[in-house]
């Protein structure tokens, strides 16, 4: 056993073909000291021989092209995604993230390797000030109602037929979603996970939910005509959890919503290989061999949201967990009585404070700017 920390990257860290976007939320998490930001087309723009401190990061996975070079010319990777308290709305819809997961190691979601959460959760020691912390904000997560994207319509009620049933959830996900390519053996869609479930708990009521990304952006991951004969209840846009009181289980291939309903006390079973699966608090379908270390629900929660990610604030200024929590608190809170235009004004206002924020840290503010501006519209 070993004390395993959140990872910091600094020197110099090259951007590949990365979107505006990106690269504009990407800026609070790699302000710091000593750190230097080039946005490039490709991997041969990168300087060679390359220096000790030079980095490239990727969101999700990098290409074999990348990972050829960095193999070559022992350059180190560093993968990106949004964390699992992340904001109040769709990154699809170019909400801010309050926290990201930087890796030097892999990525959460692909268990084919080991990520830097993997080893956090297979080799730290837990102090029990972490313990205590991740108690508080397992609290406040449920005192708040706060989850990953904390979106969707917040009343449910469960129909009178589910009386005296098994009450399953199955959580609908993106198809071509790295999670499912990299963390699926037998099922990989949705049609078949709900035929799955249904085969074996023929008696039970089961709710089927779609992904926000299908039901909004058309992503992959529809469901045939035929699922109302395998799903007594099929919900769209309805917060997941509205629905947790109401279940016994859920059930799902890879969703992070397995880990959630963890938070709330349920019964997830794993069809597939997320990261928070085989630790002895799911039920598994597909063993991950390098988990060999059984984790309270407390150990998990330290590990995930409290040592892996990184947090920052509205103003782009590094922060903590409990600091997010409450800032979505209030935004789930002004929210409600605004209008959609008042919201995409409320995002914009963020964007300028944290851009102005990022500018005056700088000693030299002026030459912050023309350097943000050329990595903004640098094509």
């Amino acid at each position: 056993m070993q004390s395993l920390s959140r990872a910091k990257i600094m020197g110099h860290i090259y951007l590949i073909q990365m979107q505006r976007w990106k690269r504009f939320m990407l800026f609070p998490y790699l302000d710091r000291p000593n750190t230097h930001i080039h946005v490039v087309s490709s991997v041969q723009d990168i300087p060679l021989p390359a220096t000790d401190d030079t980095q490239i990061l990727v969101f999700g996975l990098p290409s074999p092209e990348i990972e050829t070079f960095a193999d070559k010319h022992h350059i180190p990777i560093w993968q990106v995604e949004d964390g699992f308290i992340r904001s109040c709305g769709l990154g699809a819809h170019l909400t801010f993230p309050l926290s990201l997961n930087l890796d030097p190691v892999g990525i959460y979601f692909d268990t084919t390797r080991p990520s830097h959460l993997e080893n956090i959760l297979e080799h730290h020691v837990f102090t029990p000030d972490e313990i205590a912390l991740a108690q508080q904000v397992h609290q406040a997560l449920l005192e708040n109602n706060i989850n990953k994207y904390n979106i969707g319509n917040d009343s449910f009620s469960l129909p009178k037929q589910a009386a005296g049933k098994t009450v399953i959830l199955i959580v609908g996900q993106v198809e071509d979603d790295k999670s499912i390519r990299y963390g699926t053996e037998h099922i990989f869609t949705n049609q078949k996970l709900l035929e799955t479930v249904r085969q074996n708990n023929p008696d039970a009521f089961i709710i089927y939910k779609i992904h926000p990304d299908v039901l909004f952006q058309e992503r992959m991951g529809k469901i045939q005509d035929d699922a109302v004969q395998l799903a007594d209840l099929i919900v769209e846009n309805t917060n997941i959890n509205a629905i947790f009181p109401d279940i016994d289980e859920l059930h799902t291939m890879t969703s992070t919503s397995g880990f959630e309903a963890l938070l709330h006390g349920k019964k997830v079973v794993c069809y597939g290989r997320p990261w928070y699966s085989n630790w002895g608090l799911t039920s598994d379908y597909i063993p991950i061999p390098r988990h060999t270390r059984k984790l309270t629900l407390h150990e998990l929660i330290a590990g995930a949201l409290i040592l892996y990610p990184t947090y920052v604030d509205t103003s782009g200024q590094h922060t903590d967990i409990l600091t997010v929590i409450d800032i979505i608190k209030k935004q789930k809170e002004t929210s409600v009585s605004k209008t959609k235009k008042q919201r995409l004004w409320d995002k914009r206002i963020v964007q300028i404070s944290q851009l102005l924020h990022f500018v005056k840290s700088s000693k030299n503010p002026w030459l912050k700017l023309i350097q943000l501006i050329r990595l903004l519209y640098r094509k």
